[in-house]
């Protein structure tokens, strides 16, 4: 599946960040709102997430990533959420994101009988994602909210990676970048390093983030209806044939 708005310079990139439906989005975001830890922990690991863990694929029935990832989540993030919400600094993220990856590493191996090794990149991702989340906790005054926005890291997939690879240092990623392709600490950190400096200072990465978010979902929704179209008419024309074939 190819990947829209892919950007050649910063200059455009800043134009669609300063877009009207961008800023809204963001509006959106900020305004959203988790009613506490448990929900947040539902919320933010969706289905399509879920799904990329492709446990079916390694016989991995008796466990799901949504529970594996809900027993991390609860504890981790009510233990460490005083702490998080209290960051002023990009570095203090980083630092919480490659610890918190570590631990969620080890409780998938752990919960799934080690036949499920994640590796560094998928962690993160979903690290990140909790995050973005929990800045929204209800108790969260709207200035907090907006002063964590900024110091964010971004969710690193094939949207948020490829639409900024022509922009990001050589050698940095591959031609068609995903989360698999952030192997180790020290390449996230170059990676969510290079993206805050294209971003800034007009903007953060997390505006980036909600934008390609909202490529991301629009992409998904038009290739889910395409197949639907397509399965739709399969069924047509199988009724169809069957109809003409019918001797009356």
């Amino acid at each position: 599946m190819a990947i829209m708005n892919v950007f050649q310079t910063r200059e455009e990139l800043h134009r669609e960040l300063a877009l009207a439906s961008t800023q809204q989005a963001v509006d959106r975001w900020l305004k959203h709102s988790e009613p506490n830890i448990e929900t947040l922990a539902q919320n933010c690991f969706e289905r399509n997430t879920a799904r990329s863990f492709r446990f079916k694929k390694l016989d991995i029935t008796d466990v799901q990533p949504t529970a594996v990832f809900r027993r991390w989540a609860v504890p981790y993030l009510t233990g460490n959420a005083p702490t998080i919400l209290g960051f002023t600094k990009p570095y203090q993220v980083r630092e919480l994101v490659h610890d918190a990856s570590s631990t969620l590493q080890s409780a998938f191996y752990r919960d799934t009988r080690e036949r499920y090794e994640m590796d560094y990149g998928r962690a993160a991702k979903v690290v990140n994602l909790a995050l973005k989340h929990l800045i929204c906790l209800a108790h969260v005054s709207p200035a907090r909210r907006s002063a964590l926005f900024e110091i964010l890291d971004i969710p690193l997939d094939k949207y948020t990676l490829g639409m900024l690879r022509p922009l990001l240092p050589n050698g940095l990623l591959p031609r068609n970048p995903s989360m698999g392709d952030v192997k180790t600490r020290a390449n996230y950190i170059s990676i969510q390093k290079a993206i805050r400096q294209l971003c800034n200072p007009e903007f953060s990465p997390m505006h980036y983030e909600v934008y390609a978010y909202n490529i991301g979902s629009a992409q998904a929704a038009k290739a889910k209806a395409a197949k639907k179209a397509a399965a739709a008419g399969t069924t047509t024309s199988t009724a169809g044939a069957i109809s003409s074939s019918v001797k009356i």
